[in-house]
């Protein structure tokens, strides 16, 4: 697993950094995105969306629903917020089924 860490400056960048990661992806892929709440995640989902040939109009924030799957595209593509999620693990069962 290869660790890295990008800074955007703008929303504009941020979903053309997630486009770029979505036309690369082969599958398999696990992108974790660390940022408060309006940090620009969306964003970046949205690019992916977009990379991976997914209508990026559909893509919203699971902040309540945990997980919104999008399906359609070249490759699935699972969005999972675990903000509200109160310790480690809490979903780990569901969460496995998911990725």
């Amino acid at each position: 697993m290869r660790a890295r860490e990008t800074t955007t400056r703008a929303p504009e960048e941020t979903e053309a950094l997630g486009e770029a990661l979505g036309r690369a992806a082969r599958g398999g892929e696990l992108i974790g995105l660390v940022g408060e709440l309006g940090a620009g995640k969306t964003c970046l989902v949205r690019g992916l969306a977009r990379g991976l040939g997914i209508d990026p109009e559909r893509v919203h924030s699971p902040s309540f629903t945990i997980v919104t799957e999008y399906p359609g595209g070249r490759l699935p593509l699972a969005h999972v917020d675990l903000y509200r999620l109160e310790a480690p693990g809490e979903q780990a069962p569901f969460l496995r089924d998911v990725l």
